[in-house]
């Protein structure tokens, strides 16, 4: 093996973690399908349950409670983002943002 091949194959070994690796991600994983079977009127715990996990962010004033499902994967190839949201009153689903 030449010098320019052995650092050919250096270079190329050290450069495949960064290119392939290289991944952040933020919020919970959740499927829009889900999403989409939200109802006015369900409770939270229903909500809950048909998502399969708890909110990823939270917001309380006096008009009601607004959960919300944020995901985002950021890669070196390509950026992906989904959000759901559902307003609460008393305990019940009142408004969904898809």
């Amino acid at each position: 093996m030449n010098i320019r091949t052995f650092a050919l194959a250096l270079c190329t070994l050290l450069a495949m973690p960064l290119l392939s690796g290289c991944t952040a991600t933020h919020g919970n994983d959740f499927r829009m399908e889900d999403a989409r079977r939200v109802e006015i009127g369900m409770t939270k715990t229903q909500v809950v349950d048909l998502m399969g996990c708890e909110p990823s962010d939270f917001h309380e004033d006096a008009s009601g409670e607004l959960w919300m499902w944020n995901r985002v994967v950021v890669t070196m190839a390509s950026n992906q983002s989904k959000s759901f949201a559902v307003k609460f009153k008393n305990d019940r689903a009142v408004q969904i943002v898809r």
